[in-house]
């Protein structure tokens, strides 16, 4: 099994709408967010050139994460974690 790992970096804000008022955290802040993608193929599922997966092919994703989560506000921007999730499902299965 051979297994690539690719970080992507991003900045966002949101509110954690469930805490109290008074609460620190309930106001709007942001923070720096690094999605780590972990893919793996057994020898036999290997590209031609012998890769996991080709590293240009996760452009798309970093362009759909800077266009749609880079310097948002994460509660209007996504539903959250498994969105993003179902995203990257999407993406990295579809190219």
């Amino acid at each position: 099994m051979f297994t690539i790992t690719k970080e992507f970096h991003f900045s966002a804000s949101h509110v954690l709408d469930q805490l109290p008022a008074w609460h620190p955290c309930a106001r709007m802040h942001g923070h720096n967010y690094i999605v780590v993608l972990e893919l793996s193929a057994e020898d036999d599922a290997l590209t031609p050139a012998g890769f996991v997966r080709d590293y240009r092919d996760l452009d798309a994703f970093k362009k759909w994460m800077d266009d749609t989560l880079d310097h948002r506000h994460l509660n209007e921007a996504m539903g959250g974690c498994l969105y993003v999730f179902g995203q990257v499902r999407r993406g990295v299965r579809g190219s």
